[in-house]
């Protein structure tokens, strides 16, 4: 069974162009949620048990009351790994500053690893949250590249002659903290950092944003890049609302 669901993963894994492993990963996870549904069943007998050996009448609030911890339970046991595919956008305000000079611009995942974290629950090492750079650049790129354009100056590809701004994602965290069984709450950091030159001058800057949302049943893989998305956006928000910036491209 375990062979079965392993090969199925790995064929539709490629069957979307991604070249990711997942055999060992999905049936550590399949074994994860066996082990769970097997506690589940355990508490479950007991509490039956327990309900008519005394007041009958209360059975119901007893199954109501279970149904509802258990559920919590559940949501914390295995869970699967996600890998997702953010965009980032720029929706700021920002001045022009600049005349139309050319300005090369380029941006970089600088990241040890794509991992960002876990969805939590009892076997977190199986609920990896993975962000690959090739995922998201090529939108922070254009994001990025708008907002230089709204500053008043024309974004290019290439040119050594030109003011040169460099924005590398530095850090990008997913945090999953449990404060009791029926609430959680995913804690989410990203930062920017950003190298400008123009001539001799030289400007340095570091742009963090958080994001703290609160769930019961654990957040799918669309919810988790929009959350992404959203922390990456305000980030990226922090970066150009920096007004030297613009100064130093203008000078």
């Amino acid at each position: 069974m375990l062979k079965i669901f392993s090969r199925k993963v790995v064929e539709n894994s490629k069957e979307d162009g991604l070249q990711y492993n997942f055999i060992v990963e999905n049936a550590e996870f399949v074994r994860s949620a066996l082990r769970c549904a097997s506690i589940l069943g355990a508490v479950r007998r007991c509490l039956f048990r327990w309900a008519f050996k005394g007041n009958k009448i209360m059975l119901r609030y007893i199954v109501l009351g279970a149904a509802v911890v258990l559920t919590g339970v559940l949501s914390g046991c295995g869970l699967s790994p996600q890998y997702l595919k953010p965009e980032p956008r720029f929706s700021g305000q920002v001045s022009a500053v600049g005349q139309g000079q050319p300005v090369t611009v380029r941006v970089s995942d600088g990241r040890a690893s794509a991992v960002i974290g876990t969805r939590g629950g009892l076997y977190a090492n199986t609920s990896a949250i993975s962000v690959q750079g090739a995922s998201f650049l090529p939108r922070l790129q254009a994001e990025t590249d708008a907002a230089v354009r709204m500053l008043g100056f024309t974004p290019m590809a290439k040119g050594s002659d030109n003011a040169q701004l460099d924005l590398t994602l530095t850090e990008l965290s997913y945090k999953a903290v449990e404060n009791n069984p029926l609430f959680k709450e995913a804690k989410l950091q990203a930062v920017f950092t950003l190298a400008v030159k123009n001539g001799s001058r030289s400007y340095n800057g570091r742009y963090a944003a958080t994001l703290t949302q609160g769930y019961v049943k654990a957040p799918n893989e669309q919810t988790n890049t929009e959350w992404v998305s959203l922390v990456l956006s305000e980030a990226l928000q922090r970066v150009f609302k920096d007004p030297a910036i613009g100064q130093l491209l203008a000078q």
